[in-house]
């Protein structure tokens, strides 16, 4: 298969969500990692909330960067805002 599309969420108290899922974010990797095991060409939506430090969207990029260099796939990171 080649795509997929997987929401991460980051609420105001930092925490992160794989759809409805909590995850710890020492987690992250591994639990992105099976969502997207499948697939060469998945898309995280990432939904933060505005006062999430800039370091917890990093994460969340290093991870699926990681997932990338390990795999050889070519996984994006989307970052999703609200228009004003």
């Amino acid at each position: 298969m080649s795509k997929q599309n997987v929401t991460i969420y980051i609420n105001d108290q930092f925490d992160f969500y794989l759809e409805k899922r909590r995850v710890e974010d020492e987690n992250l990797e591994s639990v992105l990692a099976q969502a997207l095991q499948v697939y060469d060409q998945g898309t995280v939506v990432l939904r933060s909330d505005k006062s999430v430090p800039v370091q917890y969207v990093v994460t969340v990029i290093d991870a699926v960067n990681q997932i990338n260099k390990g795999r050889l796939t070519k996984h994006k990171v989307i970052l999703a805002t609200k228009p004003k």
